[in-house]
């Protein structure tokens, strides 16, 4: 009543938890959800799955999923985060007497990540630029992130003139190294000063 002095007691009442599932893909494709919207009642079998765009590979789940099959079931009993990784190849050409090394040396290199270019030349011969993905870079060794679907990178080189010299810079491991002054190439008996 209006005083509340007179009660019942209520049906039960039944709590139906729902959980959020995040998918999130930085790049190179997209992921499908079944069924598709959420937030899902506790323990609805979600099944995820990755769809790559051209160019692009599906490489493996994060987060709270795993595994490389592009198609799996997710348990919605709490909050969830996957991510879809996918990757692409990565093609190198050369023109000039020289060579170019990737690190990772293989691929397919997931979108985001950074490859490591050493251009390094052969006797007589001295780097001058990066083509393709990497065009309008002089420097080696050069950091490329891959955000692009199968991106080609080409290293040109040119013959060294009379009385230069080339100076290869490698790194071997994590870290970088500079040579001051910068320069494609050096005259015979100029000091460089390297920096690791």
């Amino acid at each position: 009543d209006a005083a509340f002095t007179t009660s019942r007691e209520s049906d039960p009442v039944v709590i139906d938890p729902s959980h959020a599932l995040t998918v999130t893909v930085p790049g190179g494709g997209a992921v499908v959800l079944d069924p598709p919207n959420g937030p899902y009642q506790a323990n609805t079998v979600v099944t995820v799955t990755a769809a790559p765009v051209s160019g692009w590979v599906f490489m493996r789940w994060a987060g709270d999923a795993s595994g490389t099959n592009a198609t799996l079931n997710v348990t919605v009993d709490r909050p969830k985060s996957v991510q879809a990784v996918f990757g692409t190849a990565m093609t190198t050409s050369v023109l000039g007497g020289g060579s170019v090394a990737l690190n990772p040396n293989q691929g397919p290199y997931p979108y985001g990540s950074t490859v490591r270019l050493s251009a390094t030349s052969n006797a007589g011969s001295y780097f001058r630029f990066w083509g393709g993905a990497a065009s309008g870079q002089t420097v080696s060794p050069l950091d490329l992130m891959v955000t692009n679907a199968s991106p080609t990178v080409s290293a040109v080189f040119a013959p060294l003139p009379a009385d230069k010299f080339a100076l290869n810079a490698l790194v071997n491991g994590e870290g970088t190294i500079s040579k001051s002054p910068e320069a494609d190439n050096y005259s015979n008996g100029q000091t460089v000063t390297l920096t690791a």
